[in-house]
This record gives structure tokens, sequence and C-alpha cells, in this order.
């Protein structure tokens, strides 16, 4: 429903007390974090160097490509797909029907 929020209450809030301790360990978790990337495992020092440029330089924008040159534009495929689902059902409405006739007819 347009202007209804899907989320009236908003963000659930958070235990002050939980969040201060998170917060206190943010110092180790970062010093950990540098250790790990001299770690001879190379996938576990690949993922922290990814997690220390995503949270210090932002994460890399990631390239979206669309193909909009396919003949119809995007409201004609949308209404022929509506159509097609209209007429699917349609078609089934009548065979149930008659299933419904061919089970009375003989009685």
């Amino acid at each position: 429903m347009k202007g209804v929020s899907g989320n009236p209450s908003g963000r659930p809030k958070q235990d002050p007390e939980v969040k201060e301790i998170f917060k206190a360990a943010l110092p180790h978790a970062a010093e950990r974090l540098v250790q790990l990337i001299d770690s001879r495992k190379e996938l576990v020092a690949i993922k922290a160097i990814e997690i220390i440029f995503d949270r210090t330089q932002g994460k890399a924008p990631q390239a979206v490509s669309m193909d909009l040159t396919g003949g119809l534009d995007i409201r004609a495929q949308i209404r022929a797909v509506l159509l097609e689902r209209a007429n699917c059902l349609s078609n089934d409405d009548k065979d149930e029907k008659t299933q419904l006739n061919d089970g009375h007819e003989g009685k």
C-alpha cells in the first residue's frame, strides 16, 4: 500500500550494554583482522584484506548491464506476459468446467 511503512516501528532497538561490549572489542577485532592479512591461508588473507578495504575505502562499485534493445519496450513485455498468464488461467477454467460437465453427464 502506498505511503504505509512495512516496518512502522523502525529498526529494532539494540541493547545498550551489548553495544558497549562490542564497541570495547573493536580495537582488538581490528588488530586481529590486520594480523590475518599475514595468514598462511591465502583465502583468509584475501578476505581480511577485502574486509579492511570495504570498511575503510567503501565497497567497490558493481557494474550493472542491461540490454534493452530487444525490440519491445518494457511495458509491452509486461503486457505480453500478463496476457499470456490470463489466457492460461482462462484455459484452466475451461478445462475444469469441461471435466465437471463430463463427470455429471452420465448421471
